[in-house]
């Protein structure tokens, strides 16, 4: 299945101000693509972990989110968790970022299903 999410997130090079995204599976392994040749692997599975943990506090809370949205000076941070626990984060240019490009993107991420074929089924 993570073979098929890397070619799913080969479409994500095509959103103009997409810098970097990944999805983190339930086992806590993650497949990562980035645009920016200069970001470690290492920080953005930090950041994914980070995502999971507030999704974590969120539910303990009794806060029910399936999506939120963090917002820096230069940048969006989305963060997308299915009922399965796959998470997708998405890092992207606040200035250069096309939003309708972004949400067909975001939509495919919850059509397809979690089997060993992979996305787009």
């Amino acid at each position: 299945m993570k073979g098929a999410v890397k070619q799913w997130m080969t479409r994500a090079g095509a959103i103009p101000g997409l810098l970097a995204c990944g999805v983190r599976f339930p086992d806590q392994s993650v497949v990562l693509h980035t645009a920016l040749p200069d970001l470690a692997p290492a920080t953005l599975e930090i950041a994914l972990r980070g995502l999971a943990d507030t999704f974590q506090v969120l539910s303990v809370h009794r806060i029910p989110a399936t999506r939120f949205r963090l917002v820096y000076e230069q940048g969006y941070l989305y963060c997308i968790r299915r009922p399965d626990e796959l998470l997708l984060g998405i890092f992207t240019s606040r200035a250069d970022l096309d939003a309708s490009a972004l949400e067909p993107f975001v939509a495919s991420f919850f059509a397809f299903h979690a089997s060993p074929a992979g996305f787009g089924e």
